[in-house]
């Protein structure tokens, strides 16, 4: 193995290595390492070192490969596989993100799948758990917690995120993410659990309208569309809220030193996820504007709730436009 370390049931071996090389990488692997399952992290990644994902120790269930990244991805080489890196240290997620602690444990999961891309992620739940730290008992037990329910914790996360469960297999513990609404979901508006959920989150428009205030902008205009967005949201009114968002994002640019949403969401120093959010956010105003304006016709009209953005899009870039260290605030 060269100047690699592999470490199997020995916890403070592994641990002393890792305190000694800080800068170096680390493959999660089976105790017999296999193409199968090889994920690649750095060190530093409080998911291999904080606190054990599955089990009371690191390197019982797992073994650990330790070792410079190159010679690492070469070892997976001769494997027949190659790394996949750690959605938090290495990923999309490599950069602090403003909505942990408001996301809660599955935050990660959700933002993880936010930047893949495809229309279908295949994921072990060991995978998972390398994100959010271990699956609670039921997960592996039954069926319904991989329910597409946005009034579930975890399930809100990939639901916001744009994606649903699109099959779990307990047995082999994989689960298979789809992107857009579930067919379920296609055939009718949110259910009301999710629904009362507020489709704005509460803190990110107070602190909104405190930054337009503190820049010297009339914020009762924007208070306004985001607590009637929030209101026809929860009743099922797919029209007016899709009316109402795509006023609110007319309404934004000035929060963030842009003349227009187009501007904005092109010239704006996005972190490169939520560049991808505000891309789809000026896609969605070209919906809006067929939805509302295409006249009536012998074709029914089956807009309906499921159709509006991901929450997570808007609220993200609301977020933004509170942060007071973008360029309108220098």
């Amino acid at each position: 193995m060269g100047g690699m370390e592999q470490f199997v049931d020995d916890d403070p071996g592994y641990l002393d290595w890792v305190a000694r090389h800080p800068d170096s990488f680390v493959i999660n692997t089976g105790r017999i390492p296999a193409a199968s399952y090889l994920m690649l992290h750095r060190t530093r990644c409080g998911t291999i070192t904080g606190r054990p994902a599955r089990g009371t120790t690191f390197t019982g269930d797992y073994a650990k490969v330790c070792g410079e990244r190159q010679e690492l991805e070469a070892f997976a080489g001769q494997l027949g596989g190659q790394p996949q890196p750690c959605g938090l240290c290495l990923g999309p997620l490599a950069r602090p993100s403003r909505r942990a602690s408001a996301d809660g444990k599955y935050g990660p999961l959700g933002d993880y799948l936010a930047g893949c891309a495809g229309s279908r992620v295949r994921m072990t739940f060991p995978q998972i758990e390398e994100l959010v730290g271990s699956l609670p008992e039921s997960a592996h037990r039954h069926r319904a917690w991989w329910g597409n329910n946005g009034g579930q914790v975890a399930a809100k996360a990939w639901l916001d995120a744009g994606w649903h469960v699109e099959s779990v297999n307990q047995a082999t513990e994989e689960v298979v993410f789809g992107r857009g609404p579930s067919d379920q979901a296609r055939a009718g508006r949110p259910p009301l659990a999710e629904r009362l959920v507020p489709y704005i989150d509460a803190q990110v428009g107070a602190s909104m309208a405190a930054r337009a205030q503190a820049l010297g902008l009339d914020c009762g205009k924007l208070a306004k569309l985001v607590a009637e967005l929030n209101d026809n949201y929860s009743r099922g009114n797919a029209y007016a809220a899709h009316a109402l968002l795509r006023a609110l994002l007319d309404h934004i640019p000035p929060l963030l030193g842009c003349r227009n949403f187009e501007v904005a969401a092109n010239n704006y120093p996005w972190g490169r996820t939520d560049k991808s959010y505000a891309h789809r956010l000026q896609d969605f105003k070209l919906q809006a504007d067929d939805a509302l304006h295409r006249q009536i016709s012998r074709r029914p009209d089956r807009l309906d709730l499921t159709d509006m953005p991901p929450k997570i899009w808007i609220n993200t870039i609301l977020q933004e436009c509170a942060d007071p260290q973008h360029p309108s605030s220098r």
